[in-house]
């Protein structure tokens, strides 16, 4: 049978920096975020951020000698990055630990002492690949540094939970705000409003208006989003909302799906590549309400732009900032903890039209 002594839950600094880099390589390189936004490494809060644009009207008749030389030419637009650190600070009992690992061990066939290194690979890693890769997803879209309850006018469920949407300000938050400050961004969806969640799918899925929606949202961007590569992210709501309309009612070629990693699907409609990503569902549905009402706050969303345009900055550059796992023997638990500092930033706000 498989045995867990407690001198081997607390790994030394070789395997907690491995971890570190497998954690960061995992879900802020390889997938996750790389895969879905432009993501800048080595960030530190406050640092600036210069884009140069397109030229503007450029070429006219030859002066010959010592010509006049425009200097407004070329646009630039300057950001200062906001960075915040985040932990994920978890817990665990020893003899739950041990439990754990004296089973996996067992189907793993080992029948003697298990090590730290196996510690890792069968508790460790999966259980914080996960947690980092949740909370990460869940500070990009849903961050917002002002976030409050629905019972003081905000669109968190329980007032509990807030500090695990606080930490910073992430796209769907700067999104409103550009919305805010030019509405012609905004593609309106109707069916968020209704009152309860199966209202909001009974009016979404009436015929023609996901199509509807769709195409309004592409012919309503800026001649500019429209010439490049663009992307439109969308929750799955709205995927299972315009694959419904395209089959029932007739309004042109089924979409081919394509599934990518962690859920996330990929499709073309128009020429142009949509990611339905579940994880946005995963928040509105169990995080985010409305007052008054039994809706989900803005099930139906989608941000046509560019993945350049979607900036993420990460603190580190290899490896999380802070891993750490210790064993307290006084009150038999074990402690982990993992973090890093985020931050989010859209490039180019005339770059974005946003549906919900």
């Amino acid at each position: 049978m498989a045995r867990l002594d407690h001198s081997q839950i607390t790994p030394d600094q070789g395997a907690l920096t491995a971890l570190s880099g497998l954690i960061f390589d995992e879900v802020l390189r390889a997938q996750t975020l790389e895969e879905l936004f432009n993501v800048f490494y080595g960030v530190r809060d406050g640092q600036k951020a210069v884009f140069i644009g397109d030229f503007g009207l450029a070429g006219k008749a030859a002066q010959g000698c010592n010509p006049d030389y425009d200097d407004s030419l070329v646009s630039t637009r300057e950001q200062s990055w906001d960075i915040d650190m985040w932990s994920i600070d978890e817990s665990l009992c020893y003899d739950d630990v041990k439990e754990i690992m004296e089973q996996w061990g067992s189907r793993e066939g080992i029948t003697g002492d298990l090590t730290a290194s196996e510690y890792v690979r069968a508790i460790l890693e999966p259980a914080l690949v996960t947690a980092v890769r949740n909370a990460v997803m869940r500070f990009v879209w849903f961050g917002d540094t002002t976030a409050d309850s629905v019972a003081n006018g905000g669109n968190i469920k329980n007032a509990a939970d807030l500090p695990y949407f606080n930490v910073t300000d992430g796209f769907w938050k700067k999104l409103d705000q550009i919305v805010a400050a030019d509405s012609a961004r905004l593609t309106a969806v109707a069916a968020n409003a209704a009152t309860t969640p199966a209202a909001q799918k009974a009016a979404m899925l009436q015929a023609g208006v996901a199509t509807g929606i769709m195409n309004t949202m592409i012919t309503s961007a800026s001649p500019t989003l429209r010439g490049l590569e663009g992307v439109i992210y969308i929750t799955q709501a709205f995927k299972d909302a315009l694959d419904f309309d395209l089959q029932q009612n007739n309004k042109g070629s089924e979409l081919q799906w394509r599934s990518l990693f962690y859920g996330v699907q990929e499709a073309y409609y128009q020429g142009i590549r949509v990611l339905a990503v579940p994880f946005m569902d995963q928040i509105i549905q169990a995080y985010e309400g409305v007052s008054g009402n039994t809706s989900y706050n803005r099930p139906y969303r989608a941000v046509y732009t560019t993945k350049n345009n979607m900036g993420v900055g990460v603190y580190s550059n290899s490896e999380l900032a802070t891993v750490d796992v210790f064993f307290d023997k006084k009150d038999r638990m074990n402690y982990m903890t993992a973090g890093d500092g985020i931050g989010t930033m859209i490039l180019n706000p005339e770059l974005v039209q946003v549906a919900y």
